[in-house]
C-alpha cells in the first residue's frame, strides 16, 4: 500500500475538535470543512471549526449554514502516509455508521494513491488541462502527477480519476 488520499465525512455533534485532531494525527489534513443545520439549531459544525482554527494551522473553511433535515457535518481531507494506512482503516471500521451502530463517521472516500494511473482534468475557467499520467506523491492539498513527456503538475484532489 502507497501514501493515499482520504476524505471523511463526519457527523458534527457525535465528534469533538479533539478527535478530529486525534484522528488527522500522523496523516496531512489538507482542508477541514463543515455544514450547519439552522432548522435544528445544530451548530456542533462550526463550534468545532472554530475551535480547530484556533489550535491548529490547517486549512479552516467557513462553516455552510443550509435549513433541512441533514446533520451538521465535519468533512476532513487527508493524505494518509502508507504507516497511518491500518490505523486509519481501524478508526473508519470502528466508527463508521451503520446498521450495526451509531458511530460518527458517515461516510468516507479512498482517492487515488502513489503509482495509480490517473486522468486529469482541470476545468476551472482559467486553465482547462486534460491528459493521463502516474501520481509520484503529494503536495500539500495536491498530487502530483507526471505525465507521459515527464512533466510534473500539481494537481487538486478534485480534478483527478483514477484511469480505466
Amino acid at each position: 500500500m502507497a501514501t493515499q488520499a482520504l476524505l471523511l465525512s463526519i457527523i458534527a455533534s457525535e465528534t469533538s475538535a479533539a478527535e478530529v485532531l486525534s484522528i488527522i494525527n500522523g496523516c496531512q489534513a489538507t482542508s477541514i470543512s463543515g455544514t450547519v443545520n439552522t432548522k435544528y439549531r445544530d451548530y456542533a459544525g462550526e463550534d468545532i471549526l472554530l475551535e480547530l482554527n484556533d489550535v491548529s494551522d490547517i486549512p479552516i473553511k467557513r462553516a455552510e449554514h443550509s435549513y433541512d433535515d441533514g446533520a451538521s457535518m465535519i468533512t476532513i481531507s487527508m493524505i494518509v502516509p502508507e504507516s497511518e494506512r491500518s490505523r486509519m482503516n481501524d478508526w473508519i471500521m470502528n466508527n463508521h455508521v451503520d446498521s450495526e451502530s451509531a458511530g460518527a463517521l458517515q461516510d468516507y472516500t479512498w482517492g487515488v494513491q502513489v503509482g495509480d494511473t490517473v486522468d486529469v482534468e482541470t476545468t476551472d475557467g482559467v486553465l482547462n488541462i486534460e491528459f493521463r499520467g502516474r501520481v509520484i506523491g503529494f503536495k500539500d492539498m495536491y498530487a502530483q502527477v507526471e505525465d507521459m513527456e515527464g512533466d510534473v503538475f500539481d494537481v487538486g484532489l478534485e480534478d483527478i480519476t483514477v484511469a480505466k
